[in-house]
């Protein structure tokens, strides 16, 4: 109970396998409450496996912006809201390919070459939910389906939101996202082939034929128990 105390006072959206919305904005659902307290079957709910996150390092925002503990290829920042990178991003993060332990998307902060420009420009206030339900729903176009820990941060103060996604690495992959997440305007054709997104380095890049089989390799290796 403990760890749901601590998981209770943060934002982050909740979902059980099935993809019902449980809980969000620190709110938690009688429903989940019972659900927790009742239940020692871990697989049969998915607020920390099927949501990364569980396995990653947790670190305070402030921590993440200074820039001295975490290497650059594991944080993302971005100015704003792009669904296409974000969960392209998301998807390499749960692949691991590089065995970094996942990683840490900002929404809200510009960089420049990976480093943080502060202070931060913020995301609108009235943004600030409706950005969290769509990387929800985009991120069903993940398979197997994977969604990172949300969370909002105030910095450097409650005037300034940030959108803080924690992507721990996944136990069901290796896991794909079509390449045209949404139709764009103007485009009489998306591309929604599913593709391996991977994170070699400090960028997010479709995974080549070899790296697909180290990715095969590397799932195939985690034992089943591990797997939530």
């Amino acid at each position: 109970m403990d760890r749901m105390k601590l998981i209770s006072n943060v934002s982050i959206i909740v979902v059980n396998r099935q993809g019902k919305q449980l809980r969000k904005n620190g709110v938690m659902s009688n429903q989940i409450k019972g659900f927790v307290q009742n239940t020692k079957n871990r697989n049969r709910f998915s607020y920390l496996s099927q949501i990364g996150g569980s396995k990653v390092i947790p670190l305070k925002i402030e921590t993440l912006l200074e820039g001295k503990v975490v290497e650059r290829n594991r944080v993302e920042y971005k100015k704003g809201w792009n669904p296409e990178d974000i969960i392209h991003t998301i998807c390499a993060f749960a692949n691991d390919y590089a065995n970094v332990n996942g990683g840490y998307i900002v929404i809200g902060v510009e960089a420049e070459e990976g480093i943080p420009i502060l202070p931060p420009c913020g995301v609108e206030k009235e943004m600030v939910d409706s950005i969290q339900q769509e990387i929800f729903q985009y991120c069903n176009q993940i398979e197997p389906r994977y969604i990172p820990i949300i969370e909002v941060e105030h910095y450097p103060d409650e005037e300034t939101h940030l959108i803080y996604l924690k992507c721990s690495p996944g136990d069901a992959g290796p896991y794909r996202a079509p390449k045209d997440v949404y139709s764009k305007k103007g485009e009489k054709r998306s591309d929604k082939s599913l593709y391996y997104w991977i994170r070699p380095s400090s960028l997010t890049t479709i995974a080549k034929q070899g790296e697909i089989a180290e990715l095969f390799e590397k799932f195939n290796a985690i034992p089943y128990d591990d797997r939530v």
